[in-house]
């Protein structure tokens, strides 16, 4: 699931807290991986900006209950979701969280703050998973791998969030070499001399 792979991209491994630079944007771009999952899942439709279900239950109980929300208010744009479901979906983050800690991926424990706070955090426990989606991020970054659908906007929501300043360069490194490479061939194609 997208947002699950965001998620693990956000933490830190070891001290399994959100990385400072991730913090302010993940909640948006887990909305955001939730809209794009019912998208390409094939249970939204957008016409003219405006987001309607379509199709029926995902057997996801988070992917679900997002569809209910958006149906529940028809007519709402893109951008609408992205800032409402986090506080639509009680407990986004931390349903997959749990999700995560389900699977055998994350570890719960329990810190103190101060000596007088305790806080939940979520170290990795299983590295294969994050490790798998770093290699198809890696592929199509620094290899030139063809990313599929899901990769793409994982791609895309990782740069959006700030999730690593490595990806993020990445991204700017395939972006000149894409733009490039399509001025080439647009200028090969036109018989045009580029300079």
């Amino acid at each position: 699931m997208l947002a699950t792979d965001l998620l693990l991209l956000a933490l830190d491994d070891e001290h399994g807290t959100v990385l400072s630079q991730a913090a302010v944007g993940l909640d948006y771009g887990l909305a955001g991986a939730v809209v794009m999952e019912l998208a390409l899942r094939g249970r939204l439709r957008i016409d003219n900006e405006a987001v309607s279900t379509i199709g029926a239950a995902t057997d996801d109980a988070l992917l679900d209950d997002a569809l209910r929300v958006i149906a529940a208010t028809p007519g709402k744009n893109l951008s609408h979701w992205v800032w409402d479901l986090p506080r639509d979906l009680d407990r986004l983050r931390q349903r997959l969280l749990d999700r995560l800690v389900a699977q055998g991926t994350l570890e719960k424990r329990e810190r103190r703050v101060l000596l007088l706070f305790h806080q939940n955090v979520y170290p990795e426990r299983d590295a294969r998973v994050e490790h798998d989606i770093r290699a198809r991020v890696d592929d199509a970054l620094l290899h030139g791998a063809t990313p599929d659908a899901q990769t793409t906007c994982l791609i895309h929501l990782a740069a959006a969030c700030r999730v690593t300043a490595a990806t993020m360069a990445a991204i700017t490194a395939s972006t000149i070499a894409a733009t490039s490479a399509a001025t080439i061939a647009a200028c090969s194609a036109t018989s045009v001399t580029c300079r």
